[in-house]
């Protein structure tokens, strides 16, 4: 059975996976560590990470990643999102509204 201390395990173990070097050097901090939240009424592993994304010309964007794991019987809701750090492609609080807009039967 799912749950959520395996889905915050699972996120301290994504966060401890060995980068690629040119990956490694793009992230600069971890937001939020893997902790517990709740979604939908149920408890969750969440984290967030802030990298830097350079493109194909050179230009760079600070970014920011966050993931969801909601566990479900004997499986995971998987949510994620991801953003420009100066939120110029979607905001925290229009993330914060979409997860809380969550439903998920138990």
């Amino acid at each position: 059975m799912a749950s959520s201390t395996s889905a915050v395990r699972f996120l301290v173990g994504v966060e401890a996976i060995r980068v690629r070097p040119r990956l490694r050097r793009t992230l600069t901090r971890r937001a939020v560590p893997p902790t517990y939240v709740q979604v939908s009424g149920i408890q969750a592993g969440y984290a967030r990470f802030n990298f830097t994304v350079q493109i194909a010309d050179g230009r760079t964007f600070p970014a920011t990643s966050e993931i969801w794991m909601v566990p479900h019987g004997d499986y995971y809701f998987l949510l994620g999102a991801g953003t420009r750090q100066d939120e110029k492609t979607g905001s925290r609080k229009e993330i914060d509204a979409i997860v809380k807009s969550v439903k998920i039967a138990k």
